[in-house]
């Protein structure tokens, strides 16, 4: 049986270990880039709101939650749990000193249908978040008259915007336990953000796969060209 050929046999190898390799250097800054957002959870002091906050600045913000306008919706996420229980997440427009509106994720409640609370001045804490959808994030419910809709399968700042009749900031803000739970009417449980981070496990399969890859090859090269 003829010996496979030498150049297309070190290509295929050279093409596999750089595969793995670069997977391997790719989940090491992945790691970097996780154990920064840790780093920022883990940050005691909130900052004032930046004009182009990162996932997770940790920001206090002054205003009051509503919009100028005399009545609001609060708008509701389907298929949030809370220690295994299904219920929803709250979210309700904040109009900034600036007169700017952000969008503040109360946290869990276990019935939706909550009534609008009116204006109530408020100073909270919480984690710059920008909205995420993926393959399998449900679609919206409920679509009422004129395309408000009822329950939110993510949060879609452009479709709330447009039921606000205004334009929020293109990220939202995951509150904090805090002091405006006092004069808040619906009891809502805020959410603990926790990051899991498995990159360094990442980081050791595919560097390892690369050396496996590299070993089978040099043993295929010398029986196959250096047997003599």
């Amino acid at each position: 049986m003829a010996a496979p050929r030498k150049g297309p046999f070190l290509l295929f190898a050279f093409l596999g270990f750089a595969l793995l390799f670069s997977l391997g250097c790719w989940q090491v800054k992945r790691l970097h880039w996780k154990e920064n957002l840790i780093a920022k959870l883990h940050t005691g002091h909130a900052q004032s709101l930046p004009q182009n906050p990162e996932e997770l600045t940790f920001v206090r913000i002054k205003g009051y939650f509503g919009t100028p306008l005399p009545y609001y919706s609060l708008f509701h996420l389907m298929g949030r749990f809370h220690q295994r229980q299904p219920g929803y997440h709250i979210l309700i427009p904040f109009t900034l000193e600036n007169g700017k509106t952000v969008m503040v994720d109360l946290g869990w409640v276990k019935e939706k249908n909550n009534p609008s609370p009116g204006k109530i001045p408020a100073v909270l804490e919480g984690y710059v978040r920008f909205p995420k959808k993926h393959w399998f994030t449900p679609h919206h419910q409920e679509i009422k008259r004129g395309g408000h809709i009822g329950l939110y399968g993510f949060v879609d700042l452009d479709r709330m915007g447009f039921s606000l009749e205004t334009k929020p900031l293109p990220f939202y803000i995951q509150a904090k336990a805090g002091e405006w739970q006092q004069d808040f009417p619906i009891k809502t449980i805020p959410q603990t953000i926790t990051l899991r981070n498995k990159h360094l496990e990442y980081v050791v399969t595919w560097f390892s796969l690369a050396f496996t890859w590299l070993v089978f090859m040099g043993i295929f090269y010398r029986r196959n060209w250096l047997r003599g």
